[in-house]
This record gives C-alpha cells, sequence and structure tokens, in this order.
C-alpha cells in the first residue's frame, strides 16, 4: 500500500509545519527524493515519470503537494502506485522551505535529491550521481550539467558549468564567491543539511544557494558531474522587473550574510540589509540597477525562445545587447543556447 504522510499547519507553534503521524519510512534506501509541486497539473507527470524511469532504484519519492488547489494535481499524484511512494499532503502553502525541513528531519537515506514539478531527468542521472559519491565520500553536494527545455520538453539549450573538480569549486569558496548549482541536479548530504539547519525560508526563492554555502563551510567537498543530466524548464510566465529585482536582492542578501558569517559576525535581517543598501551611494545604485535590468531582459530573451516567440526574443535581445554586449557573447558561449 502507498504511505500517506499528512501535514498540517499548528497555529499554537507559530504556524511551523507538524506531523500527524508517520506511519513509514524505508530505512533500507540511500536517496530520498522530495518533488515539491503547487497547482503544477499535467507537467508533474512528466516529471514523475523521468524519476519512475532511472536506472538507480533505491530510494524513497516524498511528494509534497503544497496546498495544490485549482487543478487536478492532487489526483494525479495519488494515481501512482509505487511503493516506494510517500504523499505529503500540505493543508497551507507557507512556501517550500518549510515543506523540505518538515521531510528532511524525518527522512533516513543518507543522501538527499531534489526535482521541481516541471523539470526532468535523464535516465541515468542518480546511478551516476551514486556511484561518484560512493568513490568520494567526502563529498556533501554533487550537480550535473542539464538542458535547458521548453514547455514541449524540447531542448533549447544546454549549461556546462566550469565547477566540475573541487579545486574549481574551492578556488570561487576562498575568494568567498557564491557557489550556485542547478537545484533539481543535485544531490546532498542528509546529515550536512541537517547540521546547518536546512532551508532557511528568509533567504527565498534563493533558500538553496544559502544552503550550498553553509554546507561548504562545514568542509565538505562539492562540484558538477560533467554530463547533461538533468532538464531544467524554462517556461513563458509573465514576471515584472520588479519581482525579477527583489530576487536578485536575496541573492546579494544570501551573499552578505555568507561574508558575515566567514568574518565571524552575525547575519543580520533582510529589512536590516535593504535598509543598508539604501545607505550607498546614488551611483552604487545605479549600477545595480544596470545589472538587474540586464539579467530581466536577458531571461525573457531566453523565455522568448521557449515560447517559440520570435519578437519577444529579438525584443529583449537587442535590450540586453545594449545594455551589455560582453555579457551577452560570453552568455551564448557559456550556455549554448540553440
Amino acid at each position: 500500500d502507498l504511505v500517506v504522510l499528512y501535514v498540517r499547519y499548528n497555529a499554537s507553534s507559530n504556524g511551523s509545519i507538524v506531523f500527524i503521524h508517520n506511519n513509514h519510512f524505508n530505512t533500507m534506501a540511500k536517496v530520498s527524493i522530495m518533488l515539491p509541486d503547487y497547482n503544477g497539473g499535467e507537467l508533474v507527470r512528466e516529471s514523475i515519470e523521468s524519476v519512475l524511469a532511472q536506472t538507480y532504484t533505491d530510494y524513497v519519492f516524498y511528494w509534497i503537494d503544497n496546498g495544490s488547489t485549482k487543478d487536478n494535481t492532487r489526483e494525479i499524484l495519488h494515481s501512482y502506485k509505487d511503493p516506494r511512494i510517500v504523499h505529503v499532503d500540505v493543508d497551507v502553502n507557507d512556501g517550500t522551505s518549510s515543506a523540505y525541513n518538515a521531510v528532511l528531519n524525518k527522512i533516513t537515506t543518507p543522501w538527499v535529491a531534489i526535482i521541481h514539478a516541471d523539470d526532468l531527468w535523464y535516465p541515468t542521472k542518480l546511478e551516476k550521481q551514486m556511484a561518484f559519491l560512493e568513490q568520494h565520500p567526502d563529498y556533501c553536494i554533487l550537480g550535473t550539467w542539464y538542458d535547458y527545455i521548453d514547455i514541449h520538453s524540447k531542448v533549447i539549450g544546454t549549461s556546462k558549468e566550469p565547477l566540475t573538480t573541487w579545486e574549481k569549486v574551492e578556488e570561487r569558496y576562498k575568494a568567498n564567491k557564491m557557489i550556485v548549482f542547478c537545484h533539481p541536479s543535485i544531490i546532498f548530504s542528509r546529515d550536512v543539511a541537517r547540521a546547518v539547519g536546512g532551508f532557511h525560508q528568509e533567504f527565498w526563492p534563493n533558500d538553496d544557494a544559502d544552503m550550498w554555502q553553509r554546507m561548504l563551510e562545514k568542509g565538505g567537498k562539492a562540484c558538477i558531474y560533467p554530463e547533461v543530466l538533468t532538464m531544467y524548464r524554462i517556461h513563458n510566465s509573465a514576471t515584472t522587473y520588479t519581482h525579477m529585482a527583489e530576487s536578485n536582492a536575496k541573492t546579494r542578501f544570501a551573499q552578505y550574510c555568507m561574508m558575515l558569517r566567514r568574518s565571524g559576525k552575525p547575519e543580520i535581517t533582510f529589512e536590516d540589509f535593504m535598509q543598508q543598501q539604501k545607505e550607498r551611494s546614488l551611483i552604487v545604485r545605479c549600477k545595480e540597477a544596470h545589472t538587474d535590468l540586464y539579467y530581466y531582459h536577458y531571461k525573457m530573451a531566453i523565455r522568448g525562445v521557449a515560447s517559440h516567440n520570435k519578437a519577444a526574443f529579438i525584443m529583449h535581445g537587442i535590450v540586453c545587447a545594449l545594455l551589455n554586449p560582453s555579457k551577452v557573447l560570453d552568455a551564448i558561449r557559456k550556455k549554448s543556447v540553440k
């Protein structure tokens, strides 16, 4: 029988997620896979199938329905009859960090992987990553190269990031630069993640990048497995410049807190950080706004490619080239966007 693990909010404990019951966990598996979903609809089915098609099968598959309300997500999730599946139903969506941590604190496997409801894995992803980790027990994070796919799952580009050895990652780490990985490509250590407090909600939507830095600060190694094993979906969803600028601010906040920790100073709140940002010189703030504007148009150009909207791609691409021509050329070279 399928195992159903219900999760609810407890108002008496400041809205934290609590487990009503957890009647079974597979203590023999080596990997726990978390798939968070909120109104993902039919796309989640393809993600599920890509996990169930893995050549590596020693895992427990946690489906986190983060309060879906307006589509058939729950019906899709509960339609599968695989004994490795555990359903986690969240009645109130408080962001993915709380749901991740609730599961992270219960699992018994040494390794954890996360796939989003719209991303996909190639069949040998887990097999090749686990083989590497078994040979390199001092690693706590392992990513992969990945393909960009559009809404129809067609490959539109490829990312081959250069951080394929610990020496390359260590070089960036010692320079106090953020180490960023493609989230659905990652396998990470449960114990090290727990030791740093899991995902910190205050850094959302960049809480994953924040956790990678904290894990490396614990002394573990990390790198990217040099093979394309993950598919990262690009949507043509509406995104405002303001929303993207706020996300970029969270990235800068995570990096600032990283610097504070490494210099032995206490972290600050996001509100205090933003107040500090306002107090900087006008020139510095204008340069930052220029960078945010470039990345906004760059991402919108890529979404134009994903949606086969040539007009949007050309329009945003021209703006990108005007704002920063060298970055456009470098991005095309590194990402191999088709």
